[in-house]
Formats: structure tokens, C-alpha cells, sequence
């Protein structure tokens, strides 16, 4: 779906959207972040990821752990709204997401579409969860020396700007290093090479990520392993939520980079700035479905801690209960009475 599409469709609700907002959240309200978001974007009609982020520094995880705090669902926006529903759930009395809608039309809804529950619709149309950067199309085509041939996944020319002085750990304007950018276009064979040729795959970028953490997000297996294989690290801390590439994997449902982060040595409780642990994640910002479920899976079964509460002191069980997501609930029941 296309931000200009979902642009369309939010201007026909937009002024009773926003007429609600003011008459139940009132002037207190609007401190909230989710108002804050919901204000702006229905102010500007502008829905895009970059766009909240300018205006309000935060993305989708963000404003997830708006959604997922209990004290919000009981602020009604509107009874109705037409709506992009293709990856959407309706909202049931409790909270919960169940069943999923396919195609456009009116969102049919057991109770009002909540302040959190919007933001969380806003955000999940508007872009990636991710706030990874990959050099845009002027950027690849002005690169040269290894940025160049990192783009290209050039082995043989890897190979020989690396006998010269020429530095393996330079950095573009957004901070990238060429093991960055082959790990961007999924050139695992530049990686070996890059690496082997004495690369830093440990460095950050501008937005402090890894190139493991980068092919964990854009669920490139083969790069993946052959990061890890060359001898990057899975234990990093990254990116503004101070997280690792296992919670980043985990929260898109990558159930195999998952698995191969936890052969890795990835730490499987980390807790995230926003108190999330991988577990969390997959449960909060997943969708219940075959792969996240896979995700779930394979974290218990390394042993990751279920009873590990976010800030709000809600386990993952419980945030699976909320969800309707029963398979999970199994899942992590099971994992509890393993000795």
C-alpha cells in the first residue's frame, strides 16, 4: 500500500476523527503521546513514518508501547472509520485484535477505536517498523572505491583495493561503511571478503546500527550467516531503543534469522530501552501469526525468560491473553512447566 493511497483514505474520516478527539480526550489528554501523534496526523494529513518522527521524534515501536499501556484503552476516538483493514484486526471488548480483514471498507468494531489502538493502524499503514536508513538510489550511484564495489558485491575488486592503503572502514554521510552497504544489497560474498580483508563489522551507522542487526531486519538469511560466520558479533547493543538484533528479528516474526542469532550467542533477555525483551516483542508488536509463533518458539526453547514483565509489570503471557493469541498462551504455558 502506498502513502498515497492511505493519504485518501484518512482525509474521508479525518474531520470526524478529529472532532472526536477533541470532544473525548479534552485538553488534558493532548499531552499523551497518542494524542500528541493522532493530533498530527490528522492535522497535517501526512501519516508518513519520517513525517511523525520530524514532528514527534518517535516510529512505530513507539508509539506500540503507547498502544500497549493499559491506562489508554479506555479513550474512545470514533465508533467508526474507513480505514485500510488488509493487515488489520478488529478490536474486541477487552482490548484484544481478533480476526483478520482483508481489502478496504469500514472497519467494523465491537467498541470505539481507542487513541493507542489509531496510532497503532497510523503507523502499521504508514511504513517499517524500522528506522534503518539504506543509501537511496543517488547515493549507490555516486559511491566509489569499496562503497562502489560493495554496491556491485565485487569480490575480485574487494580484493584488491584492500591490498592497497585504501581504508576498509570508510564512511559515507549517513555513516556507512562498505560492510554496511554490502549488507544493504545482500552481498553476502562482499561481507566474507570485506571482513576477511580486515573490516570492522561492528561499527555502527547514524542511526547505530550493525550490518548483522541491518540483515536481521531485512530477513536476508544467507547474508546473515555470512556475517556471522566471518566473525561479526550477534551480542551488540543497537539502534536509539538500545536493542540488539535478536529483539529486531524478533519483532518482525524473522523466526529463522532468530534462530540463527541464538546459535550466535545473541543474549536472549536483553531489555530494550522501552523495557521490551525479544519474548515482548514478538508477542506486543507481532501478529500472532505462523511466523511469529515460530519466533516465540524458538526463543523458549533456548530458554528465554517468560516471566519477564514490561515497565508496566505485564508478562508476555499476559500481553498474548490480551491479543487473543491462544496458540502463544500454549506456547509460553508449556515452556513455564518445563522444569
Amino acid at each position: 500500500m502506498t502513502y498515497a493511497s492511505s493519504a485518501l483514505v484518512f482525509r474521508s474520516a479525518s474531520n470526524h476523527l478529529l472532532t472526536d478527539l477533541r470532544h473525548h480526550a479534552g485538553s488534558a489528554a493532548l499531552g499523551c503521546l497518542s494524542d500528541q501523534a493522532v493530533s498530527v496526523v490528522l492535522r497535517h494529513k501526512n501519516a508518513s513514518t519520517s513525517y511523525i518522527q520530524r514532528r514527534l521524534q518517535i516510529e512505530y515501536i513507539r508509539a506500540a508501547q503507547v498502544q500497549s499501556d493499559r491506562k489508554l484503552w479506555s479513550v474512545p476516538v470514533l465508533p467508526w472509520a474507513r480505514l485500510p483493514v488488509g493487515a488489520l484486526r478488529e478490536q474486541g471488548q477487552r482490548g484484544r485484535w481478533v480476526g483478520p480483514y482483508r481489502d478496504y471498507g469500514v472497519l467494523p468494531m465491537r467498541s470505539a477505536l481507542t487513541i493507542p489502538a489509531l496510532i497503532w493502524v497510523i503507523l502499521a499503514i504508514a511504513g517499517s517498523a524500522s528506522a534503518q536508513i539504506p543509501p537511496s538510489p543517488a547515493e549507490l550511484a555516486a559511491y566509489s572505491g569499496l562503497h562502489a564495489a560493495a554496491v556491485r558485491g565485487d569480490v575480485s575488486e574487494i580484493r584488491h583495493m584492500a591490498r592497497t592503503d585504501m581504508d576498509l572502514n570508510s564512511r559515507d554521510s549517513n555513516g556507512r561503511t562498505p560492510v554496511h552497504v554490502a549488507a544493504f544489497q545482500g552481498h553476502g560474498d562482499a561481507v566474507r571478503a570485506l571482513i576477511a580483508a580486515g573490516a570492522d563489522p561492528h561499527l555502527l551507522d547514524n542511526q547505530r546500527y550493525d550490518a548483522v542487526t541491518i540483515a536481521a531486519v531485512r530477513d536476508d538469511v544467507a547474508t546473515l550467516r555470512s556475517l556471522l560466520e566471518a566473525g561479526a558479533s550477534a551480542k551488540l547493543t543497537t539502534s536509539i531503543y538500545d536493542g540488539t538484533a535478536l529483539i529486531a528479528a524478533a519483532h518482525l516474526g524473522h523466526d529463522e534469522a532468530v534462530r540463527l542469532l541464538i546459535r550466535a550467542g545473541a543474549p536472549l533477555d536483553h531489555i530494550n530501552n522501552l523495557g521490551w525483551t525479544a519474548l515482548i516483542e514478538a508477542v506486543v508488536l507481532g501478529n500472532g501469526g505462523p511466523r511469529h509463533m515460530e519466533t516465540v518458539r524458538a526463543l523458549l526453547e533456548a530458554g528465554a525468560d517468560s516471566k519477564i514483565a514490561d515497565r508496566n509489570g505485564i508478562t508476555p503471557i499476559q500481553h498474548a491473553r490480551q491479543r487473543g493469541y491462544t496458540r502463544m498462551v500454549a506456547l509460553i504455558e508449556a515452556a513455564q512447566k518445563r522444569p
